[in-house]
């Protein structure tokens, strides 16, 4: 493995810009960073048990929590929904043996839509988009300790939005869909997720791109965050709502100045700061990075940023549903250095890249 320093003209050009632009604050740091690693491809990192491919990622993550404050968390998310339990339970040991923490997609689309129309995976209710159950939970709890420091709730709103335009006649499903009779989000499975969570001293990112604010046609989601607010006032210092910057047709680039006014209501919130927003996956840097800064200029601590998909950051293949190679060695992409250099704030001289 090769390891070397960034490259202080580059760095220096980039966030001169971004301070110039008003969108970076040169003394935050970032309280919570979240790098989603494998969300169930059929040619994703832990189905293809490319070991030495997140062993990259991994010394990648240690490096830059190197440069960060003590109390900064640095994470990697998975999607448990994958029928090979063993390659998971491999892959969260490599990041464990690592002393990176973990995350879980609990309640999630992916859970709906990748996990009943792929092989590799076995979603434990498609129907609801759960990837596993309570029982299972409690099991990786008792495996990992606070290794297993947090779940992430993921696009409940916007696929409940989704089932009820299908049932209305829209043409967005397809056949492998388990269509639920009643509606996808059902507000009592968050709050057992969010109960685990608060009784475990772990976090919860609650993360959408659909919210009412930006909505204000759809009622129903109205009272689905209502509920929501009601379950982040049961479990206080549990939930961190974040805004997906995914939203159809690029909307998202729009609220990039103001979307925090949507969530200031809320004690904890943040961004998930995704590639998705781009045409292309692979070129986003630039609105990738002006997302990460923009989280940080948000006047109030903590900060929360969340990272997707994870062949934006790491030099991997584009995601397949079908099962296939994987290509590509791990190592961080221009994406992962521009964004990492805002996220750390002066430190970013500091941060040595693994390849």
């Amino acid at each position: 493995m090769t390891v070397w320093s960034a490259s202080v003209c580059a760095r220096s050009r980039l966030l001169l810009a971004l301070l110039a632009a008003g969108l970076w604050v040169p003394a935050a740091d970032c309280d919570t960073l979240v790098f989603s690693i494998d969300q169930g491809f059929g040619n994703g990192i832990v189905q293809q048990l490319a070991t030495d491919v997140l062993q990259t990622v991994l010394l990648n993550l240690q490096q830059l929590r190197k440069v960060l404050p003590p109390d900064t968390t640095v994470a990697a998310l998975y999607n448990p929904m994958l029928a090979n339990r063993s390659a998971l339970e491999t892959a969260l040991d490599l990041t464990v043996g690592s002393a990176i923490p973990f995350v879980l997609d609990i309640y999630s689309s992916d859970c709906a839509t990748l996990g009943p129309c792929s092989i590799q995976n076995r979603p434990y209710d498609a129907s609801y988009g759960l990837s596993i159950s309570m029982s299972d939970m409690q099991a990786i709890k008792q495996r990992y300790g606070r290794w297993f420091a947090g779940v992430r709730i993921f696009e409940v709103f916007a696929f409940d939005f989704t089932i009820r335009a299908v049932k209305n006649g829209a043409n967005w499903s397809q056949p492998c869909w388990h269509i639920p009779q009643d509606n996808f989000f059902q507000a009592d499975l968050a709050e057992q997720i969010v109960a685990f969570a608060y009784n475990n001293s772990m976090f919860v990112q609650w993360s959408d791109w659909h919210w009412y604010a930006f909505a204000p046609w759809d009622a129903p989601t109205r009272l689905n965050e209502a509920a929501m607010a009601s379950i982040i006032e049961r479990y206080p210092d549990t939930v961190t709502v974040t805004y997906a910057n995914n939203e159809p047709n690029g909307d998202s680039i729009q609220r990039l100045p103001n979307w925090q006014e949507a969530f200031q209501q809320y004690p904890l919130y943040g961004v998930s700061d995704q590639a998705w927003i781009c045409a292309d996956t692979l070129n986003c840097s630039a609105l990738m990075t002006a997302w990460a800064a923009n989280e940080l200029n948000v006047q109030r601590p903590p900060h929360f940023v969340q990272l997707e998909p994870v062949w934006s950051l790491f030099n991997v293949s584009l995601g397949s549903f079908a099962i296939g190679p994987l290509f590509g060695d791990g190592s961080p992409t221009e994406t992962y250095r521009n964004v990492t250099s805002v996220l750390t704030g002066p430190d970013h001289l500091n941060i040595a890249y693994v390849a």
